[in-house]
């Protein structure tokens, strides 16, 4: 499982967090199944606790936490700014 990323909000560590979970629908129906989701341990950041979008994998669920945007075009840095 790849090294878990900081939260992309507050930049706090997260944490793995497994739960049995009763899918009501597709071929999973009413089986209780384990999911796996990353969430936000600090306790006033958005995604404390969040975990609707649980994953059947740990490693599916770390790879999603860690997936960023890229940006369409890099950030100046000081130097930068300050030469124009």
């Amino acid at each position: 499982m790849p090294e878990l990323k900081p939260c992309p909000f507050c930049g706090q560590t997260p944490k793995m967090k497994e739960s049995a979970r009763f899918p009501r629908y597709g071929k999973d129906e009413g089986k209780r199944i384990i999911g796996y989701t990353v969430v936000c341990q600090n306790m006033y950041c958005i995604l404390h606790n969040e975990d609707n979008w649980y994953r059947r994998s740990a490693n599916e669920a770390s790879e999603e936490w860690n997936h960023r945007a890229e940006p369409e075009n890099r950030p100046l840095t000081l130097e930068e700014i300050i030469e124009v």
